[in-house]
């Protein structure tokens, strides 16, 4: 029998089509929090990739990322961004223990994070641990840490806990309100039209 859910994650170029005007409609919203002078740490999800668009016009920020994807796309543009690098992995992006201390020589602003699964009970989990670990490490240096988080990641299985929602300070979901099991004032309910 086969599972109906499958935890393995698709490469990163299969993951930047699925949900896209979802993840175009959080980052528009998330990128609101982003003023001029700041750090920001964008983590390799492909969620946060969409962030380059809304930041382009912001000006003197630096951005930090383990992000292949991301780096490439904020090469194209006038911005300061440092790519962290380390071992790279399947999806692109750069983990392992360079890439954490490197992270942890930061203090940032914000980190715009996404990952694989929200729990009924606030829990952020992922199937990378590499990646996760070097997400973990960004939110610690985050004054504030913002997940990002389309209808499908509600409830999936995934193998490594990452954070809980205590820690973090918003979650943007294009989730329904109905349809969310968490009740937080930290949630804000993003429409994809």
């Amino acid at each position: 029998i086969l599972p109906k859910k499958s935890t393995s994650v698709p490469p990163a170029s299969l993951r930047n089509v699925f949900q896209y005007k979802q993840k175009k409609a959080l980052c528009r919203e998330a990128s609101k929090l982003v003023k001029e002078y700041m750090t920001i740490f964008l983590d390799a999800s492909t969620t946060a990739a969409f962030m380059v668009e809304y930041l382009q016009k912001i000006k003197n920020l630096t951005i930090i990322t383990n992000s292949l994807q991301t780096s490439n796309l904020l090469n194209n543009l006038d911005l300061k961004f440092i790519c962290i690098g380390g071992d790279i992995t399947r999806q692109i992006c750069f983990t392992g223990p360079q890439t954490e201390r490197f992270i942890r020589s930061f203090n940032a602003d914000i980190c715009f994070f996404s990952s694989t699964s929200l729990s009924p009970n606030g829990i952020i989990s992922d199937n990378g641990q590499s990646e996760s670990s070097a997400t973990f490490a960004m939110l610690e240096q985050s004054r504030q840490r913002i997940y990002l988080c389309d209808e499908t990641k509600i409830n999936l299985p995934a193998k490594y806990n990452l954070t809980t929602i205590n820690n973090i300070d918003k979650i943007y979901t294009t989730a329904k309100e109905n349809s969310f099991t968490i009740k937080s004032d930290k949630i804000i309910f993003v429409p994809t039209d």
